[in-house]
């Protein structure tokens, strides 16, 4: 498309905002940005419009307005297509989320978030879309529905790769465009019609009085103009509609409503839902500009989230993902009401002539039946009402039919689709392609179970999940309620500890750690034990950080519970705990984020001030009251954004936010210094998958260290629900999963006993499994 199209078209964008009922008059998350003189080349046609939300306030809109602005100088930066740009600007963003969920996992709610990015280039829009979006396009006659079911609840902050939908129209003078976070139930035929036909700032008032309590979007008038974008403020609605509105074109029709119906309109259905499936996903190329750190702001509630980000459509890759400048859009998608909305106003026609030619015999029988004027008697509503209900139990009955026969043949269409797809993966030697095609097959599966539920389709399934399961190393585990009962709605478990009988939790809502005892089979909480937030003398502990078990000693305490200030917590089975303050380093303290318990010493991370210290104890009821020590010598890693770590003997090992991991052997010895490697390489010898920094579509949140016989370093994927274990040396052992769906939530907390029985929570659900 030439440059010229876009040069003859204006864009005016009106926001739609209503929150807790009230219309608003700005729109937090919106962003319009056109090209700069010191834009990059590839980028100098594009008008960037950016519209991002969150399930919870994790930025003031001032920060957010600033965090927009970040991304589009990075949009105008890249170079290479405009859908690799827009791709690479939404990876950009989730990487910021997801980091800022995994910094403060067990302190601040997790934030899931979703963006639209829209490019207008060249007359053509793109669309980027991450998390839920919903994109109409009101044309002349018609309205187009553009929207993939399989978006909703996915977005930014819950993986390293996000689920991406694309989809691009060509522009005409006189289209009008609507992108909304939320598709309101109180929105149908006319709400579109009464919008298209009247002024920008009617259009306004009628979405935002339809959209029932929320409402988060822009509506888009395109219009014949030099080719400026232009946002359109309440305030001056009526000037600039003045100026920009163009003169409707003599044969142009309102959409949904063709000129026949008008008269006499009649019941709409619901517009077909279809939808351009999402592209294929791309590895983060490496060089690219990343986004400064942000801090969130305070957040009021916690989210499910969906976390299931691998599951994709096996169907026709749209050219746009190759490049935008050889597809032809628009021929493959159907109108979603011009179409379906014309068929089924000719049946109810055709129904209603129906019931009134019966009412007509009915009348005729009943004349013959009931002697002289007895027909008089019957009330005349008793007849009107046989003469709807008549074609209404026809349309039901059809509609049933319809339905069902639909259903079958949606089923049969995918399931035939999942078959072909299982033989291919079985016939594939390539690793990676297999993989891919099993992960297919079970995608395909899904969406004919959406249609049927049958045997044949989870036989199928199951045979998907096993061949992958295989490729992977992955390990089933049994789980089963670990304790009695249920905890309550308030318990949030982020640290847990276990011995061969009793497992210890971390309650970040009540600040405190409990207690639960195995009794039989399941696992009783212990109403008697006091380990938490308090006074004790005159040391006040609050704003507990970690747990780690002592070993045996006389005075009886079980755990050591340290806080952010740098008190420790000794807890008992049968008396109350007992506070010390450690004594701080010469830097005091900046911000504590672990300990552990090793080689009769204790171990603090401090992400703050980049150190590890490490306290002796005093005798042998570990006691750690005099100065600390510095892991380090001449060599210090960095440790920002470090989320865990652990220590096997002289050997330290520290969980970074990215994934990786640094590894640091201890000498005490001035002639052989402390050395440190890093990043230390995770060997993974399973088909298809290579040796390297991370592991591969990982998301590691916890590391835990466990004893011998059997010495591991266990790292938890709380978004895959995911245990990897490996060797001390980093070499991949095995990788264990639940055999039963856990709701798509995150595993916050898990632990290893030294029976090899693994817990795992889910806020304040606990289950167990044996590991083999």
């Amino acid at each position: 498309m030439s440059e010229t199209r876009m040069s003859n078209m204006d864009l005016n964008i009106i926001p739609l905002h209503r929150q807790a009922a009230s219309n608003r008059s700005s729109l937090p998350g919106l962003h319009i940005a056109n090209p700069s003189r010191k834009t990059s080349r590839s980028r100098r046609s594009d008008h960037l419009i950016l519209l991002a939300s969150f399930n919870v306030p994790a930025f003031s809109d001032d920060r957010l307005a600033e965090l927009l602005t970040r991304l589009e100088g990075m949009y105008y930066e890249k170079t290479g297509s405009t859908t690799s740009a827009m791709r690479e600007l939404i990876e950009d963003l989730n990487n910021l989320i997801l980091n800022l969920n995994l910094k403060h996992a067990g302190s601040r709610p997790q934030v899931m978030g979703g963006i639209g990015v829209i490019v207008v280039r060249s007359g053509h829009l793109f669309l980027a879309q991450t998390g839920p979006g919903h994109l109409f396009a009101l044309l002349p006659g018609k309205v187009d529905y553009i929207h993939d079911e399989k978006m909703s609840g996915r977005g930014l902050g819950i993986s390293r790769t996000p689920q991406i939908f694309y989809a691009q129209m060509l522009l005409e003078p006189g289209n009008r465009i609507l992108f909304s976070t939320s598709l309101p139930e109180t929105w149908d035929a006319d709400t579109f019609t009464q919008a298209y036909t009247n002024p920008l700032n009617k259009a306004q008032q009628r979405f935002l009085e339809d959209a029932g309590e929320e409402l988060k979007g822009i509506y888009i008038e395109v219009a014949e103009g030099p080719g400026n974008v232009n946002l359109i403020k309440p305030e001056s609605m009526q000037e600039q509609t003045k100026v920009t509105k163009p003169e409707p074109a003599p044969q142009t029709t309102p959409p949904m409503m063709p000129e026949e119906e008008k008269a006499e309109p009649e019941p709409q259905p619901e517009p077909e839902r279809q939808a351009t499936p999402p592209a294929p996903r791309h590895t983060q190329s490496p060089g690219r500009a990343s986004l400064p750190p942000l801090e969130m702001e305070d957040q009021s509630a916690v989210q499910t989230l969906d976390l299931d980000d691998d599951a994709r459509m096996f169907e026709p890759i749209s050219e746009l993902t190759r490049g935008e400048e050889t597809h032809t859009p628009g021929k493959s998608r159907q109108s979603a009401v011009g179409k379906i909305s014309s068929g089924w106003q000719n049946a109810w026609k055709g129904l209603r002539s129906f019931g009134q030619g019966f009412l007509r015999r009915l009348q005729g029988l009943m004349k013959r039946m009931v002697p002289g004027d007895e027909l008089i008697k019957i009330p005349t509503s008793y007849m009107a009402f046989i003469a709807v209900a008549v074609p209404l139990l026809v349309v039901t009955v059809a509609a049933l039919v319809y339905a069902q026969v639909g259903r079958n043949q949606q089923y049969d269409a995918y399931f035939s689709q999942a078959e072909t797809m299982a033989s291919a993966a079985a016939a594939e030697t390539d690793a990676n392609i297999q993989r891919t095609a099993w992960q297919n097959t079970i995608t395909l599966v899904e969406k004919a179970q959406e249609y049927l539920i049958t045997d044949e389709a989870e036989a199928l399934r199951k045979q998907a999940v096993s061949a992958l399961d295989a490729m992977d190393n992955i390990t089933r585990l049994e789980l089963q309620p670990a304790i009695s009962g249920s905890l309550v709605n308030s318990v949030r478990i982020r640290q847990m500890v276990a011995t061969s009988r009793d497992v210890y939790m971390l309650d970040i809502h009540s600040d405190s750690v409990m207690r639960a005892w195995l009794a039989g089979t399941r696992y009783e909480m212990d109403s008697d034990f006091h380990c938490g937030a308090g006074q004790y003398g005159s040391i006040i502990v609050q704003d507990l950080i970690d747990i780690a078990l002592l070993p045996e000693n006389p005075d009886e305490a079980v755990l050591v519970a340290m806080d952010r200030a740098g008190n420790l917590l000794y807890c008992y089975e049968d008396k109350l705990p007992v506070a010390i303050s450690l004594t701080p380093p010469d830097s005091y303290w900046g911000k504590p984020i672990g300990i552990t318990v090793e080689n009769d010493q204790l171990y603090v991370l401090d992400e703050q001030l980049n150190m590890v210290w490490f306290y002796e104890a005093t005798d042998t009821s570990y006691q750690f009251r005099e100065a600390p020590f510095f892991f380090f010598t001449e060599e210090v890693p960095n440790m920002t954004d470090t989320i865990d770590f652990a220590i096997d003997k002289e050997q330290l090992y520290m969980l970074y936010l990215n994934g990786q991991t640094t590894t640091c052997t201890y000498t005490g010895l001035e002639e052989a210094p402390t050395t440190c490697t890093s990043p230390t390489l995770y060997n993974d010898s399973r088909p298809g998958r290579q040796s390297g920094p991370t592991v591969r579509d990982a998301v590691f949140y916890q590391l835990l260290h466990t004893q011998r016989p059997e010495p591991s370093l266990y790292y938890l994927d709380p978004k895959d629900q995911s245990i990897y274990q490996f060797s001390l040396k980093l070499n991949l052992v095995q990788q264990y999963r639940p055999d039963m769906d856990l709701e798509g939530e995150f595993i916050t907390a898990f632990t290893v006993s030294p029976t090899k029985t693994i817990f795992l929570a889910l806020e304040n659900e606990v289950y167990l499994a044996y590991l083999p």
